[in-house]
């Protein structure tokens, strides 16, 4: 930096003192500096928002615990309270991920020694057709661990595997059984 700013022919015409050379030095510093930061600033950024949605769901499952600054850090998005009481409920709505969209994010964490579960993540998908087979593919051994009463064509089928982390569950819907609805993280 000292090199460019002695060697600037606008240095030598201005017959700037060493203090104001060195003021120059400085600006020109911070300018450089800033101009580095914002960029990798926001190369950061729109990369955390870019996740895709295996992405997001092994990140959140290999965190060593489940919590609300971790799941805003990775979806980019800021959870509002929608109740509290033995568990405090947070919520986030229309989350963009690089392959599916999340219409709703459902997430409760205990607020007392009250409560006898630890913290539960619910993520709802929106109109997008995460297919069964690849999540089968991808989450490999699952188990049937609930199915429809028979009710309602908007009754889930859920397939779950417990892992370090908790379990892990997908519901599919009876309307349209083979695309992705539910992702849960107990």
């Amino acid at each position: 930096m000292d090199q460019i700013v002695d060697k600037a022919p606008f240095v030598e015409g201005l017959g700037l003192t060493s203090l104001r050379v060195r003021l120059l030095r400085i600006c020109l510093a911070v300018v450089f500096v800033g101009i580095t930061t914002s960029s990798w600033a926001a190369s950061v950024t729109t990369s955390e928002q870019k996740m895709g949605l295996y992405s997001l769901i092994d990140s959140l499952t290999d965190s060593a615990t489940l919590n609300r600054s971790i799941i805003e850090q990775l979806t980019g998005t800021k959870l509002s309270m929608s109740s509290s009481g033995v568990f405090n409920r947070y919520e986030a709505h229309n989350i963009m991920l690089t392959d599916a969209s999340i219409e709703l994010i459902d997430y409760r964490e205990p607020s007392s020694n009250v409560a006898t579960r630890g913290a539960l993540l619910v993520l709802t998908l929106a109109d997008t057709c995460v297919r069964k087979d690849d999540v089968f593919a991808h989450y490999s051994p699952l188990a049937i661990s609930s199915t429809p009463s028979g009710h309602s064509l908007d009754e889930q089928t859920y397939f779950s595997k417990s892992g370090p982390r908790g379990r892990l569950s997908f519901g599919f819907m009876e309307r349209s059984r083979d695309c992705l609805k539910t992702v849960i993280i107990e």
